[in-house]
Formats: structure tokens, C-alpha cells, sequence
């Protein structure tokens, strides 16, 4: 299903551009997935990825939303 008939009102995307982004987004998860040997490990470090980027971001949203 192609962005544009998900977002109606979305300019096109060309369909090699959305096939690549799509196979190459299946396959990095595909490697990711034989060379991680544990699904917690990935786990892990989402969460600590997602942890750092709201403990750095969300300050900053507060203090550009009301100033200093």
C-alpha cells in the first residue's frame, strides 16, 4: 500500500524510492535478527535509546513551549 493511500493529501512517493526503503528496512531487521542471539539484548537497547532521547528531548520541548 503505497504512503499516499494511507495520507490522503500526502505528496506522491515514487515506488522505487517506497520498495527500497521497505526492503531495506526488512532487511536490516532480518540481520538483526540472526545476529542478535538474544531478543532481549535488543530489548534493552531500544528502551535505553528511547530513554536517553525523551530525558534530553523533553526539556528542551518544555523550555521552547514556555521559554526560559
Amino acid at each position: 500500500m503505497a504512503p499516499s493511500a494511507v495520507l490522503p493529501g500526502s505528496p506522491p512517493v515514487s515506488t522505487r524510492l517506497y520498495l527500497s526503503c521497505t526492503y531495506g528496512l526488512l532487511a536490516c531487521v532480518y540481520m538483526i535478527a540472526v545476529y542478535v542471539p538474544s531478543i532481549w539484548d535488543v530489548i534493552s537497547f531500544v528502551g535505553s535509546v528511547a530513554c536517553t532521547i525523551m530525558w534530553v528531548s523533553c526539556p528542551v520541548a518544555e523550555t521552547a513551549l514556555h521559554g526560559c
